[in-house]
């Protein structure tokens, strides 16, 4: 299956522009149903500068806001600014493993932290593009 590109939306492109800044969010590039993670049941999503791979569907990753500021989190605060490589990744996991890994814990703690904020954010713009549209 070919590998597709994914539009953000625009109530998600206003709520990741609040939380990570506005003009970096239109830069990452998702992608999805990417065939070469098919074979790695255990990984959803993998993230490199301004990309998200997912093994799934965009509809199902962009239902879980949770996991897509996991995933944002990845790009836009850490490959993004240069913190994060994929040395420095390795060399973390084969130090401490996935779940203990400082990108890991990091990308966890933002999501936990930013998602109820997120969830507002997302009915605000769906409430204001609603509101546009009936009038």
């Amino acid at each position: 299956m070919k590998r597709t590109h994914v539009h953000l939306s625009d109530d998600w492109a206003m709520t990741l522009g609040v939380l990570f800044g506005e003009g970096s969010v239109r830069t990452v590039q998702v992608h999805e149903r990417v065939w070469w993670l098919w074979p790695l049941p255990w990984v959803a999503a993998i993230t490199g500068p301004s990309r998200i791979w997912l093994r799934g569907r965009a509809e199902d990753f962009f239902a879980d806001p949770e996991f897509v500021l996991h995933e944002y989190c990845h790009v836009l605060n850490q490959w993004d600014t240069h913190r994060l490589s994929i040395f420095r990744y390795l060399r973390e996991w084969l130090r401490v493993g996935y779940w203990r890994n400082l990108y890991e814990v990091e990308a966890r703690s933002f999501a936990a932290r930013e998602v109820g904020r997120c969830c507002q954010l997302l009915t605000e713009a769906r409430t204001r593009d609603a509101g546009k549209r009936s009038v």
